[in-house]
C-alpha cells in the first residue's frame, strides 16, 4: 500500500543519514527525527519556491509558484485575514496550520476564513483548519472536490459533520481528533470510497458509527469503533460484523459499548470482528458498557455469555498494547496467554475478575495496571492456573521450574483493588522463582488488605498509598531505591532503623500518617 511505500522511503533516507536522530516509541512506531542543518538547506534548495513557511512578519515569497505553505504562529480567524501577496498563490496544494494554541476558547470562529480559502485554493490537497474553534462546517468547502487530507482537529465545539462531506469523494484523511463534542458520524460516510484514515482520538462523545462503514475496504486507520448504546437505533448502526470487513486496519483501534446481555451479544455479533486476522494493530481497547447496580443479578446469569464474548474477541499475537475496561466476566478470556509480544497491559473496572491468568511468562511485558478490579483477591490463583494455561506454558513450566517471574515488567501499578489479598494463594508456589529482575516502579494505592508481595530486587521507585505498611520487603531488598513515598498509610507507627542503609535513597516522603509516632534516630 501506499503507506507502506512511503515507509520504505523514509528508511532509506534514514539509512542514508539525511534523517538522524530517529526517536521511536515502546512499540517502535516514529515519533521524530531530525535534519541537519547543511541537509536541511540542501532540501530548500530543491524543493525551490514552491514550499515555504510563513511567520507574523514574512511576506517575501514567490506566491505564483507557490504549492506548500505552511504558518509557524497561533492563528484566529476573527482576527487573522490571509496575506494578499497569499491569494495570487492558484495553484496552492497545502495549507497547514503548525502550532496552533490549545487556548481554543478564547477564539471567534469566521465563517468568511474558510470562504476566502474555498475561492482561492480551489486545487487544495491538503487543508488543516485545526483549533480554529469551528462550529458548523461552511459550505463553501464542498467546491474542494481535489482534497484528500482535511484536518479538523481540536475543534472542541463541533457536534455534527454536514452529510455534504461525503461528497468530497477523493478525500484520504479525516482527522477528527480532539473534537470532544461531536456526537455522530455523517449517515452516508461509505460514500467516501478512498477514505484510508478516519482519526477519532478523544472523540468521547461519539455516540456511534453509522452503518456502511465495512464498505470502505480501503481504510487503514479506524482509532474508535463505537457501538450504539440504544438498541432502537443498531440496525441504522455499524456492527462488529462491519469491523470484521475491514481488513487492513493498522495501528490503534478502540471498541466502545461492549454488551453483556445475551441477546445483545448475538445481534451485535462478536465473532464478525475477525481482530485475529488484523495483525497491524499494535494497540487494542475493548471498552464494554457500564451496568446499572439494579442489572448486576442479569449480569451473574449471563456470565458464560460475557466470558465467551471476550473469547470472541481474540487479536492477533503481534499485538503490543491491551486495554480491557468495565468487562463483567469472572475470568479474563484464554487467549491472553498467546499475547507473546505484549508490552502494556491495562485491566480497568473489571470489578467481577476474580483471578488472572498465569502472565508472569509473557517475555516482553513491560507495563501492568490492575485498577479497580474489586472482586480480586489474588492475582495468581494457584488452583485456576490449569484453567488458562495452555499447553505449550504447561510444557515450557515443567521445563524449566524456576522460570523467570515477570522477565521484563519494568512498571506495575496495583490501585482500587480492595480485597486483594496477595499474588499467589498458595505463597509456596512460586517462593523459589527469581522475580521481577527489570521492576523499576511499583505504586500501590487502595488496596489496604494487600500484606505480600513477591521481592523487587531493582526496585528505582516505590509509591505507598492508603496501604498497608506490611506490603514492603526489608531495606536489603529495595537497596537500590531512590524514592520513596507513603501516604495516608494506617498501620505505620515507625519507621525501621534500617531505612539508614538505603544508601540510594534521594527522596523520601511521608505524609498523612496518623499513626506514625517516631522516625529513626540515625541513619537518615
Amino acid at each position: 500500500c501506499l503507506e507502506d511505500v512511503g515507509y520504505e522511503y523514509y528508511n532509506e533516507l534514514v539509512w542514508r543519514s539525511f534523517f538522524q536522530e530517529e526517536e521511536k516509541d515502546e512499540f517502535g512506531i516514529i515519533k521524530s527525527c531530525k535534519m541537519h542543518d547543511l541537509m536541511n538547506e540542501l532540501a530548500v534548495k530543491v524543493a525551490g519556491k514552491g514550499s515555504t513557511i510563513i511567520d507574523r512578519n514574512k511576506t517575501d515569497f514567490d506566491a505564483k509558484r507557490l504549492l506548500h505553505v505552511s504558518f509557524d504562529f497561533d492563528v484566529d480567524s476573527s482576527k487573522w485575514k490571509i496575506p494578499t501577496s497569499l491569494l495570487e498563490s492558484n495553484k496552492l496544494r497545502t495549507f497547514l496550520f503548525l502550532s496552533q494554541n490549545w487556548e481554543w476558547w478564547l477564539k471567534s470562529f469566521h465563517k468568511s476564513f474558510c470562504a476566502t480559502i474555498a475561492s482561492n485554493f480551489k486545487s487544495l490537497r491538503m487543508l488543516s483548519l485545526n483549533g480554529l474553534n469551528i462550529t458548523t462546517l461552511p459550505k463553501c468547502l464542498r467546491k474542494m472536490k481535489h482534497l484528500r487530507y482535511l484536518d479538523l482537529n481540536d475543534n472542541q465545539k463541533m457536534e455534527r459533520l454536514p452529510n455534504w462531506i461525503v461528497k468530497l469523494q477523493n478525500l484520504e484523511t479525516l482527522d477528527l481528533s480532539g473534537c470532544g463534542s461531536l456526537m455522530e458520524l455523517p449517515r452516508d460516510i461509505k460514500k467516501l470510497i478512498n477514505l484510508r484514515h478516519l482519526i477519532l482520538k478523544r472523540c468521547h462523545k461519539l455516540a456511534r458509527i453509522p452503518g456502511g462503514l465495512g464498505e470502505l475496504t480501503r481504510l487503514r486507520t479506524l482509532s474508535r469503533f463505537v457501538l450504539s448504546k440504544s438498541n432502537s437505533k443498531l440496525r441504522d448502526s455499524a456492527g462488529l460484523s462491519e469491523l470484521g470487513k475491514l481488513k487492513d486496519l493498522r495501528g490503534e483501534l478502540e471498541i466502545r459499548n461492549l454488551r453483556y446481555k445475551k441477546d445483545m451479544v448475538s445481534e451485535l455479533n462478536y465473532d464478525g470482528a475477525v481482530l485475529k486476522e488484523k495483525r497491524h494493530l499494535y494497540s487494542l481497547t475493548l471498552h464494554w458498557m457500564l451496568i446499572e447496580r439494579e442489572n448486576s443479578a442479569a449480569v451473574e446469569e449471563e456470565s458464560d455469555v460475557i466470558i465467551n464474548s471476550m473469547e470472541a474477541l481474540q487479536p492477533h499475537s503481534s499485538l503490543k498494547q491491551l486495554t480491557v475496561e468495565y468487562y463483567m466476566g469472572a475470568r479474563v478470556a484464554s487467549w491472553f496467554l498467546s499475547l507473546s509480544n505484549i508490552v502494556n497491559l491495562k485491566l480497568f473496572g473489571c470489578v467481577r475478575c476474580q483471578h488472572l491468568p498465569p502472565l508472569d511468562h509473557l517475555p516482553l511485558l513491560k507495563s501492568l495496571e490492575l485498577l479497580s478490579l474489586t472482586n480480586l483477591e489474588y492475582i495468581s490463583a494457584e488452583d485456576k492456573v490449569k484453567d488458562f494455561a495452555s499447553d505449550e506454558m504447561m510444557m515450557m513450566s515443567a521445563a524449566s521450574p524456576s522460570m523467570t517471574f515477570f522477565p521484563s515488567l519494568d512498571s506495575l501499578r496495583l490501585s482500587h483493588c480492595p480485597n486483594l489479598k496477595g499474588w499467589w494463594r498458595n505463597e509456596t508456589a512460586s517462593a523459589s522463582a527469581s522475580s521481577f529482575p527489570c521492576l523499576s516502579t511499583l505504586i500501590i494505592g487502595d488496596c489496604p488488605n494487600l500484606t505480600s508481595m513477591p521481592l523487587y530486587p531493582n526496585l528505582d521507585k516505590l509509591l505507598l498509598e492508603r496501604s498497608s505498611w506490611k506490603v514492603l520487603p526489608s531495606s536489603s531488598v529495595l537497596s537500590k531505591l531512590k524514592y520513596l513515598e507513603i501516604c495516608s498509610v494506617g498501620d505505620i507507627e515507625y519507621v525501621p532503623e534500617d531505612i539508614g542503609n538505603l544508601t540510594l535513597l534521594e527522596e523520601l516522603e511521608i505524609k498523612d500518617c496518623p499513626n506514625l509516632v517516631s522516625l529513626p534516630d540515625q541513619g537518615m
